[in-house]
């Protein structure tokens, strides 16, 4: 929902403190969440060929909740890549679909679409996110993706890498939503 402030006065060097709240529309269908509290990890890393995974982790590195998502990239795990065990049917016709996710990272990674039909499977990455030391919240807008696709269901990608040349890389994930209205 937005957030409106009727009678604002904005007033010439000076400074007016908001405290905005939010809320999700009524209407807003959520067809996957994953906050990490659960045992089981609803992102498969097995099927992509990568060779890092995602695991859970407390404590001081939880963003909220008991535990975050965490995945490590060092020199016997280069490359992660990971897509929602489940798939997805979105609306192609334009109405608004989001991916809210909060991280943490020390090199970048990628989040993006796995489109699946009956003859192909495509892969798109939408953003590359880079280095933050404080947890962020984003929401990434997936409509023109999936409208633009001829897809009859959808994967939600993450992806990332190092380099030779680099020793270890962390990211943190946590209370990710799909979500569209």
């Amino acid at each position: 929902e937005p957030f409106i402030i009727d009678d604002f006065n904005f007033i010439p060097d000076s400074l007016i403190k908001v405290s905005p709240s939010s809320f999700y529309r009524e209407s807003t269908n959520f067809v996957w969440i994953e906050d990490f509290d659960d045992p089981s990890v609803s992102l498969d890393t097995s099927n992509l060929g990568g060779s890092a995974g995602i695991f859970r982790v407390q404590g001081i590195e939880a963003f909220e909740g008991t535990h975050s998502g965490k995945i490590v990239l060092d020199s016997e795990h280069q490359i992660f890549e990971s897509a929602t065990f489940d798939s997805y049917v979105l609306p192609v016709n334009g109405q608004p679909v989001l991916l809210e996710m909060n991280y943490k990272n020390d090199h970048f990674f990628s989040v993006g679409i796995i489109e699946e039909s009956t003859s192909q499977i495509i892969k798109t990455e939408v953003i590359i996110l880079f280095e933050s030391e404080d947890w962020n919240k984003i929401y990434i807008n997936l409509t023109n993706s999936v409208r633009a696709s001829s897809a009859s269901s959808f994967k939600i990608l993450i992806r990332s890498y190092i380099t030779d040349e680099e020793t270890q890389a962390n990211i943190l994930l946590d209370n990710l939503k799909l979500m569209y209205r």
